[in-house]
């Protein structure tokens, strides 16, 4: 490691600490640093002690104005649009890595902050957020609040599937096997919103919904199997 290399880690250690951080750039770069060294649970803590601190913020919970105008959380963390897609995709991963080890309380701060970030996010993350918490209330056993984000997760992905049909992406524009590899990632992961929703509705014993949930996950992958292969048999 060279000396330079050495002193950045040296310093990156030190801020470790929530009052050591001065403000979301930071925080990011901080994160941003340990994941890269594959030392994530070095830098979860503080990430969720920072944040949690951030979503007591009296500016953030007063939403509203006097005017009854929402506030602009943007402003208020002094980020812009693509800072605040980077926070929202950390605390994205590293609420569903604590969702996994059934640490639900730190999770459940990183969700809350996805949460007031969402309304400046494209509407598939919006559904990814969505699909997260999902999976937060399975874990904790409570199906019937996972049904409704799942539900609202495949909502959301189907409209952000219209939408993107609407702006007329030409494959032709673009790399054409990075296209077809975008579309059939979104797909599986339609797919898995469904299909976790048939599992859900099998619990509760709602076995038309389940085999009809079941059925969509099924259809996501088929359809969008047959329209790759036509695409490549036309080429």
């Amino acid at each position: 490691m060279s000396e330079q290399q050495e002193y950045r880690r040296h310093n990156h250690v030190k801020t470790l600490k929530p009052e050591r951080i001065c403000c979301i750039n930071h925080l990011i770069e901080i994160t941003t640093y340990f994941k890269q060294q594959g030392r994530s649970v070095d830098v979860q803590n503080l990430l969720v002690v920072y944040l949690h601190a951030l979503n007591q913020d009296e500016r953030l919970t007063n939403t509203e104005t006097e005017n009854d105008e929402q506030q602009d959380i943007l402003k208020l963390y002094e980020i812009d649009h693509a800072t605040a897609q980077e926070l929202f995709l950390i605390c994205n991963d590293f609420a569903s890595r604590l969702t996994v080890q059934a640490h639900f309380e730190p999770a459940q701060v990183l969700i809350e902050q996805a949460l007031v970030l969402s309304k400046y996010m494209p509407v598939k993350l919006q559904s990814c957020l969505e699909s997260n918490i999902s999976c937060f209330y399975e874990r904790k056993n409570d199906m019937r609040s996972a049904k409704i984000y799942y539900e609202h997760a495949i909502e959301l992905w189907g409209q952000a599937q219209s939408e993107a049909g609407e702006d007329g992406l030409d494959s032709d524009q673009a790399s054409g096997e990075a296209v077809l590899e975008e579309e059939l990632s979104d797909a599986i992961n339609q797919a898995i919103n469904h299909n976790n929703l048939s599992v859900i509705q099998l619990r509760q014993k709602s076995y038309g919904e389940a085999h009809q949930a079941a059925r969509n996950a099924v259809n996501c992958i088929e359809g969008k199997l047959m329209e790759q292969m036509n695409r490549v048999a036309s080429v």
